[in-house]
């Protein structure tokens, strides 16, 4: 017992502020800026991957069309469309016409060449990832097409 005063005496010499702070964050709780983040506590039981392929089922791989940053084009248009997304909600008609949507910005931002490259089509697809049972589950769909050649 005798160890253990000295070894917290000397921890809170050591770290006084360090200390005073944890007991703040216990005293005040959800105050600014002693809070917990309650939003950092709970993940969703689903996600979304997106990646691009061609004709073929080859994925097509750009640095700059990541799975990163096509997920931040698809919530996006998905805003600016007013569409309800996530936890496989969408309905088919307004998937399509998200899907459509980032192709046509792919195309426009020149992110694939037409010329260049040997596609005949491109393919938008996302992988909903959701766990079910304990169980890791992946559907994949295939959200818009575009012909290229």
């Amino acid at each position: 017992m005798k160890k253990v005063r000295k070894l917290v005496g000397s921890t809170i010499n050591r770290y006084p502020i360090f200390i005073f702070v944890i007991l703040l964050t216990f005293l005040f709780r959800e105050w600014y800026p002693f809070s917990f983040y309650p939003m950092y506590n709970e993940f969703p039981n689903w996600s979304y991957s997106f990646y691009l392929e061609d004709e073929n089922q080859n994925h097509i791989y750009k640095s700059h069309l990541n799975h990163g940053n096509l997920s931040h084009i698809f919530y996006a248009e998905a805003n600016n469309l007013k569409m309800h997304y996530g936890n496989n909600i969408e309905k088919k008609e307004d998937m399509q016409k998200v899907g459509e949507k980032i192709i046509d910005i792919i195309f426009a931002n020149k992110d694939i060449n037409k010329d260049d490259e040997n596609y005949k089509e491109i393919r938008l697809v996302r992988i909903y990832n959701y766990f079910q049972n304990d169980k890791l589950i992946s559907d994949t769909l295939i959200i818009a097409k575009k012909h290229v050649q």
